[in-house]
């Protein structure tokens, strides 16, 4: 999930729309547990000033704008189907398997509450639904679903596209930070000790801003000023734990263009 989100972030920085996320379109490494998604065939560059085909995406991740017609929307369509797919990995089956666009917002509206009056173009949530709420649905087939989970899924599932969690911050949601904790750092046991080391590793790799390379310039895995949750919420043994849990992952490397907004995100809890 936390590269699904990182991959939507690249896109909706760009104001492109995937339209189609679904299971079947993240392709998964088994050895490097590298996710990459693929078949851009729907994805489009949104402009306020232009209407969008309603009828696209797969109807089971579909967003409720969608389903209603809506002809301008933004990217957080896309952060809609990210919430159906992590659900789906909880249940082992679609979240919302209507058999028409009508039956679709019916299962949506018994999790969610009705359809807001006058949606799409009013977005007053009908029914705020807690975490708790959603710890309940994810039981249905799951035994014991966090806490931290079901909040994900309750910031992101909403009819309101405006309070649909931002793709980047989910990166720092308790449910998710525990990945930067473990790989944006050097672990405790000396085992990155020549990353750290390495001074060249914190500098740009070299690229001319014409050239289409330019796009993948990256930065050192190591991000020192990169905090990813309060200083209270951790002790140094939690995050001992958390680094050799992601022991022998490939760590993380971030494009000089999401530096400012994790910059950004961890100025919340310095």
């Amino acid at each position: 999930m936390f590269q699904l989100f990182r991959a939507c972030g690249y896109l909706s920085r760009r104001q492109i729309c995937h339209r189609d996320i679904k299971p079947q379109n993240i392709m998964v490494n088994p050895v490097t547990h590298d996710i990459r998604l693929c078949d851009f065939g729907s994805a489009k560059i949104l402009s306020d000033r232009e209407c969008n085909k309603h009828y696209i995406c797969s109807r089971f991740y579909r967003a409720p704008e969608l389903l209603c017609e809506a002809e301008h929307y933004t990217c957080s369509v896309d952060s809609w189907s990210i919430g159906c797919v992590m659900a789906e990995m909880y249940l082992g089956e679609p979240l919302f398997a209507g058999m028409s666009t009508q039956h679709q917002l019916k299962l949506i509206g018994q999790v969610l509450g009705p359809t807001p009056f006058q949606y799409p173009h009013s977005f007053i949530q009908s029914t705020i639904v807690t975490t708790n709420g959603w710890r309940k649905v994810l039981r249905h087939r799951y035994k014991n679903p966090t806490d931290e989970g079901a909040d994900l899924l309750r910031q992101i599932l909403q009819y309101s596209p405006n309070s649909r969690i931002d793709v980047m911050k989910a990166l720092f949601h308790p449910f998710l930070r525990e990945v930067g904790i473990g790989l944006s750092a050097p672990d405790n046991n000396g085992d990155n000790k020549n990353i750290q080391n390495d001074q060249s590793s914190h500098k740009l790799i070299p690229t001319h801003i014409n050239n289409i390379d330019a796009e993948q310039r990256k930065y050192s895995p190591i991000l020192p000023n990169i905090k990813w949750a309060p200083s209270t919420s951790y002790s140094d043994k939690d995050i001992t734990a958390i680094q050799k849990t992601f022991k022998g992952f490939k760590m993380l490397e971030f494009l000089e263009e999401e530096v400012p907004c994790l910059q950004k995100m961890s100025e919340n809890f310095i």
